[in-house]
């Protein structure tokens, strides 16, 4: 029972760090390798990759260089939306690494979804799986297949984005 609530907690925590160890890890969705021509010689900033998706509609996705060059964590943001005065508040599950090698042209985005989500869902399926049996377990599967699919759709989306836009 404790796990359940640990590792949610521990992942807030590296999260908010950049912990870099953490954005290598997590349950792989998404990795995609495309060839970008080198156009200038200029380092890379998380900013500039940023801006980029927010003007293409991602801006909820932020980035952070890491101690080595042209190499960036990235996390989804907790998103909140306002509607008829309701904040509802969407749990951030993506997060991953992108690496840019100037010299070979290319660039390399792995994505990640966060350990909580499977044991959040695991946790209510277990909890509930006494009272009601498969049904319940079905449920929270079909629960974390949409997740999982919702996400790679993102990765893909940025992705795209990052392969017809980035100069590098």
């Amino acid at each position: 029972m404790l796990l359940f609530l640990a590792i949610p907690v521990w992942e807030i925590v590296v999260s908010i760090r950049w912990n870099e160890r953490y954005y290598k890890s997590g349950f792989l969705v998404f990795r995609r390798l495309f060839l970008k021509k080198l156009i200038n010689d200029k380092a890379i900033s998380e900013y500039y990759i940023e801006k980029l998706l927010s003007k293409n509609g991602y801006g909820r996705i932020s980035f952070h260089r890491s101690v080595r060059d042209n190499f960036f964590l990235f996390k989804e943001n907790g998103v909140r939306v306002y509607k008829g005065g309701i904040n509802y508040v969407f749990l951030p599950v993506l997060h991953g690494n992108l690496t840019i090698d100037p010299e070979k042209g290319e660039v390399l985005m792995v994505g990640r979804l966060n350990w909580s989500i499977v044991l959040i869902i695991m946790f209510f399926s277990i909890l509930l799986f006494h009272g009601m049996g498969y049904r319940v377990v079905a449920f929270f599967s079909a629960i974390l297949i949409i997740t999982y699919l919702y996400q790679v759709m993102v990765f893909y989306k940025i992705a795209d984005i990052l392969e017809k836009n980035l100069e590098i």
